[in-house]
């Protein structure tokens, strides 16, 4: 599975910039915080541009006539960084046991606005049902 099928990216002209992250719950036995969500990893940020680079960097590799290595096909498309992103951070979040939350968005949002979006979701029940809703199987 590769990761535009995990994320089930789709590219949408009206929202052309990603973010994934990674959230996690409380698990400290002392804390007063014990239970509540926090924003673990992220967010990454990549554009439709990355996505359709990756996509062309895959057919590259796949297509018999080029045999064009992976490594070579991504270096060719810049999208290695990304992948390489990715695939750390799939890894982090499986080994924490973090859900993996994929938005998109038309614009820009700042540093802060996932922290505040996780830490808003532990008191209001639709951003909880919001953030349920961008969550990732993986």
């Amino acid at each position: 599975m590769d990761l535009i099928e995990l994320f089930s990216l789709n590219l949408d002209r009206e929202r052309p910039i990603h973010y994934i992250i990674g959230v996690s719950t409380n698990s400290r036995p002392m804390s007063e915080d014990r239970g509540k969500l926090y924003l673990k990893y992220g967010p990454i940020v990549f554009t439709n541009e990355d996505v359709q680079n990756l996509k062309l960097a895959l057919d590259t590799h796949k297509m018999v006539i080029s045999k064009t290595s992976l490594q070579d096909a991504l270096k060719l498309f810049n999208v290695s960084s990304i992948v390489a992103t990715f695939s750390a951070f799939l890894i982090s979040c499986r080994t924490n046991m973090c859900s993996v939350h994929h938005f998109s968005s038309d614009s820009a949002f700042d540093d802060d606005y996932f922290e505040e979006l996780v830490n808003k979701a532990n008191k209001d029940k639709g951003i909880f049902r919001y953030l349920k809703e961008a969550e990732v199987r993986t």
